[in-house]
């Protein structure tokens, strides 16, 4: 452990600190706090800080009376947008830790949200993690970000360590269907025999690579073509060229394109209110749950110009919970097809290190296998090895473009870029990292305090290797007061808040939205609709706090209407043009 001079008196151990790492693998390793080490401080057996992970493991390590066996701060995911990437826990057995598993957002020096992977272990596999037992105030697992993190397991295996009371909290939940049990086999190290494989396990490798490669790309095209309806560029043009009066029709078309209606789509669709009334927005986006289960679209619906309303919100937070369709199947699939392809590729480059030459034309290979910025920056270290910068830079360049960067995820590329080239200067200039100038000194500590992604790592490696700096992120104090309830809160409401109504459109012409408001969530209440002499036209029961009922006007008369909302005895009413 170490005192960690921005946490004030904090004093934090790490086993293992992975900050920026990608395809690492962590197997075989046991922690436990030093028996006269200080109380009262923060300790954590394997540290992770944003780690740009395509489908790392952390497999089969011990973790004894830590305050956090495993800790994960920021975005530890190769695409933040794909929950199907990132790292994941399996095998993992915890003794009497205060938390098992933390998943943490970063707040400084740059906001991150807190991201794994969504499924732990696979969709017919469970995860083999066992917990700690006995203590009331223990926690197993506390998921601090805004999406899901799914722990599968097998109810019947006599190792089974999650309890039916097992301490979750955050979007954290439990899955065990058709999940077998996970016999946790030894992959490296000890009693797993050699990383170098021999080249029969290298040739068996490379037909796990294939196979997987072609179920993934097989399921990939399926799901494309379903996707909006087969066709993205109509759809999107759908939904843009539409007026009030394609409601009713565009509604019947993006159901009938449901569950496969991109985010794209989603959020373009949400941005038409002058078109869909909520009611029929939250129609259609509880018919798409999978794409609810990224905060992305949640918090574009919560903070697009026309907000939909929070008890909407709530119940599709819930929905993408609950719910299972088939595009969560093929998603599914192809993220268990992406795991196994990415699991024997990163096999087969470790294999290709731990050889006593590297090939680095094959390690390039294989890298460039992986299809990722991140494989491809550690494919532009390889040129340098082999000073090669012609190659070097030339896939430098290409990289932008090659993953459309733009914004901040472009600002992070010129970090990075920017700290190579000064680094490739010093080499041209006969310096090393130990005999830099003040004013070398000055650049790094600005890319190591200012900067996020590689750039601020590299920097912070040199200044901690060669000059003595200290760099390390404190983490949360095991405290039960910082622990986040993943439960869903209502407000009370005072029992004497009036009752309301408005329509609109007003005047209408294929529909008309009613947005109520009633006393609290167990109340009902009835919408009359009349014309002018009082001849009853319609009526609807609605119940709850708050809500939306559409009424489908198509086939009324043209004329003033009224319509009346009663509810536990009072009752409010509104005039409605139809044109």
């Amino acid at each position: 452990f170490k005192n960690i001079p921005n946490c004030g008196d904090s004093v934090s151990g790490f086993g293992i600190d992975a900050n920026g790492s990608k395809g690492f693998v962590f197997e075989n390793n046991s922690f436990d706090k030093y028996l006269n080490a200080p109380t009262g401080h923060t300790y954590s057996g394997i540290h992770l800080r944003s780690c740009p992970s395509p489908h790392d493991i952390i497999y089969k390590n011990t973790y004894t009376g830590l305050s956090y066996g495993n800790y994960a701060e920021g975005i530890n995911r190769d695409n933040p947008g794909n929950d199907k990437t990132g790292v994941e826990y399996r095998c993992n057995k915890n003794f009497t830790n205060a938390v098992d598993f933390m998943v943490d957002n970063i707040e400084t020096p740059s906001p991150e949200a807190g991201m794994i992977r969504d499924i732990q272990g696979e969709i017919d596999l469970a995860s083999g993690n066992w917990f700690s037992q006995g203590s009331e105030n223990h926690k197993y697992f506390i998921n601090m970000g805004t999406e899901w993190v799914t722990l599968k397991y097998n109810t019947n295996d006599p190792s089974y360590m999650i309890p039916l009371n097992a301490k979750l909290e955050g979007f954290v939940k439990k899955n065990s269907e058709d999940a077998v049990s996970n016999q946790c086999p030894d992959h490296h190290g000890s009693s797993g025999g050699s990383i170098k494989m021999s080249q029969q396990e290298r040739t068996d490798k490379e037909g796990e690579f294939a196979d997987n490669l072609t179920d993934y790309n097989s399921v990939l095209a399926l799901y494309e073509s379903l996707e909006n309806g087969g066709n993205t560029t109509s759809e999107l043009l759908d939904i843009e060229t539409a007026v009030p009066d394609d409601m009713w029709t565009l509604r019947a078309q993006l159901l009938g394109d449901s569950p496969h209606l991109s985010q794209e789509v989603l959020m373009n669709m949400s941005d038409r209110t002058d078109v869909f009334p909520d009611n029929v927005l939250f129609d259609i986006l509880s018919a798409n749950p999978d794409e609810l289960k990224e905060d992305t679209l949640i918090s574009y619906l919560e903070n697009k110009e026309n907000p939909l309303p929070a008890y909407m919100i709530t119940i599709l937070e819930q929905l993408a919970y609950t719910n299972t369709t088939y595009k969560t199947i093929l998603i599914n699939d192809m993220a268990h097809y992406f795991g196994k392809k990415m699991q024997a590729a990163k096999s087969i480059i470790h294999s290709i290190l731990a050889d006593s030459i590297v090939d680095q034309v094959d390690y390039r290979n294989w890298l460039d296998n992986m299809e990722s910025i991140e494989a491809d920056k550690q494919i532009i270290a390889s040129y340098l090895i082999e000073n090669d910068t012609v190659n070097a830079m030339s896939l430098l360049n290409l990289i932008p473009s090659l993953y459309e960067l733009e914004g901040d995820k472009l600002d992070g590329f010129n970090d990075y870029k920017d700290l190579l080239l000064m680094q490739l200067a010093w080499k041209s200039q006969g310096k090393t990292i130990f005999n830099l100038d003040s004013t070398d000194i000055i650049t790094l500590e600005y890319y190591a305090n200012n900067t996020m992604g590689d750039a601020s790592y590299s920097a912070k490696n040199i200044l901690s290797f060669a000059y003595g700096y200290n760099y390390c992120d404190c983490l949360r104090s095991t405290d039960s007061a910082y622990y986040k309830s993943g439960s869903y809160i209502i407000n009370p409401v005072n029992i004497n808040t009036a009752i309301s109504i408005t329509a609109t459109p007003n005047p209408a012409s294929t529909w008309a939205a009613f947005d109520y408001i009633l006393v609290n969530d167990e109340s009902v209440g009835t919408i009359l609709i009349s014309d002018i002499s009082g001849k009853e036209i319609t009526q609807f029961e609605i119940s709850g706090k708050q809500g939306q009922q559409v009424w489908d006007t198509r086939t009324i008369k043209p004329g003033m209407y009224i319509y009346t909302l009663t509810s536990l005895g009072s009752s409010v009413s509104g005039k409605l043009v139809i044109k």
